[in-house]
């Protein structure tokens, strides 16, 4: 996660997420995948954002972290997967 300074417009890392595990190595793609940010919202007081994991896509392994104002990245709820969970992921809140 990128954050960028109203006052000069310069850019930092804020927050970074950690690989997932491929349950499926090694007959299938690498060791671990990359967490990809598929949506944030902001409650007033944290962050929660979604990500879906990539190639070769084991179910069940999308998350949703809760971030503060600090760059904590804590996990909040697993256990989605793909597409079809991620507009219900927020559904709750």
């Amino acid at each position: 996660m990128v954050h960028r300074k109203k006052t000069d417009g310069s850019l930092s890392i804020f927050a970074t997420f950690p690989d997932e595990t491929n349950p499926s190595f090694p007959a299938v793609g690498p060791p671990t995948t990359d967490a990809v940010l598929t949506g944030i919202v902001y409650d007033g007081t944290h962050f929660r954002m979604s990500t879906l994991t990539s190639f070769p896509f084991p179910a069940g392994r999308s998350k949703i972290y809760q971030e503060s104002t600090t760059g904590a990245v804590p996990l909040l709820k697993d256990g989605f997967s793909g597409q079809n969970n991620s507009t219900s992921m927020f559904s709750e809140w």
